[in-house]
């Protein structure tokens, strides 16, 4: 998938969520963003939605949370796991302040509650960047882990 970044021209934004007036508002606050063109594809339910999602290619992914919490965890879960996917910041958006425990494999939570086209732009922006730079540091851990243990094993084999 490609990632969002400064130099891109356009952002393709999937956005979940299963009222099309709250889907629409958020549709709306994208389009008055002048800094980036969004390309926005919404779904309102989870049937295929893995399918739909390595069709379009999404920079970023916006769901809302009126959606079963099983069913959030899950598609959250698989895109994680998943090669294609797991680079795609997600970030719900909460009509609340109410704690869940959805933390795992999403960048933001972005409340909804006196949303503003530019608080958008820049939590997009922001889980984007978390999201690489998580990538890189895990990257390098990984390196790192690697190297390490082989020095340990070396120094045990007294070499």
């Amino acid at each position: 998938m490609a990632s969002f970044s400064p130099t891109n021209k356009s952002v393709n934004v999937l956005l979940i969520g299963n009222n099309p007036v709250e889907v629409g508002s958020i549709y709306s606050l994208l389009k008055k963003i002048k800094k980036k063109r969004f390309i926005t594809y919404t779904a309102f339910d989870f049937k295929n939605i893995f399918t739909r999602i390595l069709k379009f290619k999404p920079n970023f992914i916006l769901i809302d949370d009126a959606f079963a919490k099983a069913k959030i965890k899950k598609l959250i879960a698989r895109l994680s796991r998943n090669r294609k996917t797991k680079d795609i910041p997600v970030a719900i958006l909460k009509s609340s302040n109410y704690y869940e425990s959805l933390n795992e494999g999403v960048s933001e939570f972005i409340s909804k509650e006196n949303l503003t086209s530019d608080y958008l732009y820049h939590s997009i922006l922001n889980s984007t960047k978390f999201k690489r730079t998580y990538a890189y540091l895990y990257l390098s851990y990984k390196k790192r882990a690697g190297q390490l243990r082989r020095f340990f094993e070396v120094k045990r084999m007294g070499l």
